[in-house]
């Protein structure tokens, strides 16, 4: 499964110093999401035209086909996410890649539209979730980072890490 596949991955990230060998894991598993597994065998067009057509109608009665990604601009360029495609974020460091990601995961996983499983060589699992947390509790994530939080927000903060944990 995917999910096994993307433990191993990040298993042997921690383990090995093979960089190069991670790489190469992590490339043939993305082109194998990517590509449904199916990188050899052709396809005929008659065998896809009735979903094309199911996707025609959809988009006739103005129904977002993807997964809205939260950023209702965006996705009147994109149309939302896609089964099998593969979107790369890419800017300077710094610039919020990792933020605007993680805002359209949170907005996909908080609705129950897909399920959400976020790969970054950037950030730990612990900081990921820290900042999601902060963002939904109102609290500014430094404030978390250096333990100046209100005593009295402190349920709140786990009220919301709470139903963080339900996505």
């Amino acid at each position: 499964s995917a999910i096994a596949k993307s433990l191993a991955i990040i298993s042997q990230a921690t383990s090995s110093g093979d960089m190069a060998h991670l790489a190469s894991m992590a490339e043939d598993f993305a082109t194998e999401l990517v590509c449904g597994g199916n990188t050899r065998e052709p396809i005929l067009a008659r065998d896809i035209i009735p979903d094309v057509l199911t996707l025609i109608d959809r988009a006739a009665s103005g129904v977002c086909r993807g997964i809205p990604t939260g950023f209702v601009d965006l996705d009147e360029h994109i149309g939302g996410l896609f089964k099998g495609q593969l979107v790369i974020i890419a800017g300077r460091p710094g610039k919020g890649k990792t933020t605007l990601f993680m805002n359209m995961a949170e907005h996909i996983a908080m609705h129950g539209m897909a399920p959400v499983v976020v790969f970054s060589l950037e950030m730990s699992r612990d900081e990921l979730l820290l900042n999601t947390v902060g963002r939904n509790a109102n609290v500014p994530v430094i404030n978390l980072r250096r333990g100046t939080i209100d005593k009295a927000m402190v349920d709140e903060i786990r009220e919301t890490a709470n139903a963080v944990a339900t996505w």
